[in-house]
Order: C-alpha cells, then sequence, then structure tokens
C-alpha cells in the first residue's frame, strides 16, 4: 500500500509528461501543416498578383495605342474634309463621305477604349488591394496558430512543473481552450476568404476577357460597315465626269487667258497708232 502511495506521484508526472508530449506533438503537427498550407497559398496569391498584374499592363498598353490610333484618324478625317473642298463633284463626294465614315469609325473606337478601361483595366487594378487583403488574412490566421501553440507550451509547463496546482491548470486550459476557439475561428475564417477570393479571381478572369472580345468584336463589325460604305463611295466616283469638268475649267482657263492676251494686242497696237500719229505731226511743224 505505502509502495502504491510513493508511485502515484511517479504515475502522474509520468502522465504529465505523456500528455505534454503529445500535445506537443498534436500542436506542432497542427502548425507544420498550417506552414505547409500557408507557403501554398501563399505561391498562389503570388501567382494571381504577378498575372493579373502582366494582364493589365498589356491592357492598359492596347487602351493607350488605341488612344492614340484614333488622334491620328481624327487627323486624317481633317485632311480628307479639307482637300474635298478643293476637288472635282464626285471626289469632292466621295472624300466627304469616307471622312463622315472614319469619323463615326474612331467614335466608336473611342467607346471601345472607354468600355476597356471601364470592364477590362479597373477589374485587374483592383487584385493589388485583393491580393494585398488575402496575405493579411493569411497572417491573422498565421497569428491566431502562434497564439495557441504558446498558450498550449504554457499549459504544458504548469502541468510537468506544478502538477498538484489545479487552479493554476484550470486557468492554463482555459486559456488554451480560448485560443483554440480563436484559431478554430481564424482557420475557417481563412478557408472562407480564400474560396471565396479564388471563386472571384475566376469569374473576374473570364469577366474580364469576355468584355474584352466581346468589345473588339462589336469594334470590328461596325468597322466592317463603316468600311464598306466607304468602299462604296470610293466606287462611286466618275472619273469620266470628273475628266469632263477638269477640261471644262482648263477651257475656260485657257479663254480667260485668250482673251487677256487679245486685249493686251489690241492695247499694244492702239498705243503704236497714237504714237505715230503724234510723229506726223511733230514732222509737219517742223517743215
Amino acid at each position: 500500500m505505502l509502495a502504491d502511495v510513493h508511485a502515484f506521484p511517479v504515475r502522474a508526472c509520468a502522465h504529465a509528461l505523456l500528455g505534454e508530449t503529445c500535445t506537443m506533438a498534436t500542436a506542432s503537427n497542427r502548425r507544420a501543416e498550417a506552414d505547409s498550407q500557408a507557403k501554398g497559398l501563399q505561391e498562389h496569391i503570388s501567382v494571381v498578383e504577378e498575372n493579373f498584374s502582366s494582364l493589365l499592363q498589356d491592357f492598359a498598353a492596347i487602351a493607350r495605342k488605341s488612344g492614340k490610333l484614333r488622334d491620328k484618324g481624327d487627323l486624317l478625317v481633317k485632311s480628307l474634309n479639307e482637300y474635298s473642298a478643293l476637288e472635282a463633284p464626285s471626289v469632292k463626294s466621295t472624300l466627304s463621305g469616307c471622312a463622315e465614315c472614319f469619323a463615326a469609325l474612331e467614335d466608336y473606337r473611342e467607346a471601345k477604349v472607354a468600355r476597356l478601361e471601364a470592364k477590362v483595366i479597373q477589374p485587374l487594378t483592383d487584385y493589388g488591394a485583393i491580393t494585398r487583403k488575402a496575405r493579411e488574412e493569411l497572417r491573422t490566421r498565421r497569428t491566431a496558430l502562434d497564439k495557441e501553440l504558446a498558450k498550449q507550451r504554457n499549459f504544458d509547463r504548469i502541468t510537468v512543473r506544478d502538477p498538484a496546482d489545479a487552479s493554476k491548470r484550470h486557468r492554463a486550459r482555459q486559456e488554451v481552450s480560448q485560443a483554440q476557439v480563436q484559431s478554430n475561428r481564424a482557420q475557417k475564417a481563412f478557408e472562407d476568404h480564400m474560396i471565396n477570393f479564388e471563386r472571384k479571381k475566376l469569374r473576374d478572369l473570364k469577366g474580364v476577357l469576355e468584355e474584352y472580345i466581346q468589345g473588339q468584336m462589336m469594334f470590328h463589325a461596325k468597322a466592317l460597315e463603316l468600311f464598306t460604305v466607304a468602299f462604296q463611295q470610293v466606287q462611286s466616283v466618275d472619273e469620266e465626269g470628273d475628266l469632263q469638268y477638269f477640261r471644262e475649267k482648263l477651257k475656260i482657263t485657257e479663254e480667260g487667258e485668250s482673251d487677256e492676251h487679245s486685249q493686251r494686242s489690241r492695247q499694244s497696237t492702239t498705243q503704236s497708232e497714237d504714237n505715230g500719229e503724234e510723229q506726223d505731226e511733230d514732222d509737219i511743224e517742223n517743215m
């Protein structure tokens, strides 16, 4: 009986040590699993961030190039309108018609750029903040796990050093339980956040590509329609009619130059005759 009494503290310490070992092993395993998961998710967040940033830069470059092309198109419209005022009737009509088609095309191009900026570029721009939020959730979860592990270690130390102090062990055990609740809550919140992150990523990636493709299809459909009209305008040029207009214009010019030459000749002849008469009068007076 005495031997059993003396053996009780030994068994209690052995059980305490065994409990500490199991608890620490469980906590360490959870931390190792969490670190492995965190590393994979961190890499996933970085992949999304880097590739969405590349897409953002590429789409922004397309928007800038389209804006410059729109400005050049406006200059072309201005040149066509200015030139049309100097040409024959059918060419004048063709140049004006083409200028009108090209002006409408540039209006559609401007609308395409505005849609690209609003529907494609802006959603991609938001991913800077979205990935930062995902990393914050990852840090929050890691902090909760660290706190749980620290509380568990504190409880295990109390159990080993002072196993007879039930009050201290009880408080430490409560702290462990609270830390575990907070850790589980942080884990659940993190998992929900990452699922929502992935869902949003998929929807946004699909959405920006659809918007870009639809914008390009709409623009090129309108462009084909307007270029068809412009092509028909070019086909309607009346070459013979404009040549006849040019001939008539040239004939008028030639007749005008001929009349002017005849008038100058008559003026020269009249002046010569007047000078001859004045010379005869001077000769008679001298006689």
